[in-house]
């Protein structure tokens, strides 16, 4: 009777959900390298109706991606003109011939989880990267950024985030490198 007992009580305990939180291994995934597969501009806050591919257009081509920690993201942003010799592309008339831009920005974005929505938070900070405030950010002839929090949707080696404002939103769609 003894077995019996203490065979039911390891089979209960064995069988039971463990008692770590399953976001924290969900939260594991999300550490590495997040490439944008499509980013799309809506005229309006609600994302409804046709939006337009923001990856192609003005540039050659556009290379975004965020860095995972286990707790926080930063984002870098590569923009290429090319082909000018070629002619005919937007950013060659603009800006004179071939470039890369390559801005790593230097906000950090830190993160949570929970079941499959991902919350990202961003302080307010400076283009610069150095100015602790929005007067001293300004006098620099630099651009202060409000905080802002935005969620997106975890699916396998993939998270589609939604960031609408006022007039646009935009729908970014991640994929793990």
């Amino acid at each position: 009777m003894k077995k019996i007992l203490l065979l039911s009580i390891l089979f209960l305990v064995g069988c039971e959900e463990s008692s770590t939180n399953s976001d924290s291994s969900a939260l594991s995934d999300l550490v590495g390298t997040w490439n944008v597969t499509s980013y799309l501009v809506y005229e309006n806050a609600t994302c409804t109706g046709e939006g337009q591919d923001g990856l192609t257009g003005f540039w050659t081509s556009i290379a975004a991606s965020y860095e995972c920690t286990s707790t926080a993201c930063t984002e870098s942003l590569i923009f290429t003109c090319s082909g000018c010799a070629a002619g005919g592309d937007p950013c060659c008339s603009e800006f004179g011939g071939d470039m890369v831009i390559n801005e790593n920005d230097c906000a950090e974005m830190l993160y949570s989880l929970s079941g499959t929505t991902v919350t990202f938070t961003i302080n307010s900070y400076c283009g610069d990267c150095t100015s602790a405030d929005e007067a001293t950010c300004e006098a620099n002839d630099e651009d202060w950024e409000e905080a802002d929090t935005m969620t997106a949707t975890l699916t396998g080696n993939s998270f589609v985030m939604e960031d609408s404002h006022e007039e646009e939103c935009e729908v970014y769609t991640f994929t793990k490198q």
